[in-house]
């Protein structure tokens, strides 16, 4: 990743607001995700699918992007958002860090 290329020695980068399928998929399955829907929708429906036109990020493409990050050197978490963002249930963020 080129922005963590450009990290001095203890800089740090936080990618936000990253759209997680598989967390989004957990939430809806979920009875806080049942109970979410029913309130947004007025029914027990599930919402439709969203897919990114470049195919959905996933766990084991987050999960694989730190790995790839500390197998660099760096310091790399995935962390999730405050429950008070509305978009919590589906999306975290990526920290990065240069030791």
């Amino acid at each position: 990743m080129a922005a963590a290329e450009l990290l001095a020695t203890g800089g740090q980068l936080l990618i936000g607001d990253i759209p997680n399928q598989n967390m989004r998929s957990r939430f809806i399955d979920s009875v806080a995700g049942h109970e979410y829907n029913r309130r947004l929708w007025g029914h027990d429906a599930p919402p439709p699918s969203v897919v990114q036109d470049d195919g959905p990020l996933t766990d084991e493409l987050l999960l694989d992007l730190v790995r790839q990050l500390r197998a660099q050197g760096l310091h790399a978490w995935l962390a999730p958002q405050s429950p008070t963002l509305p978009m919590a249930n589906r999306r975290e963020d990526l920290i990065v860090r240069r030791p």
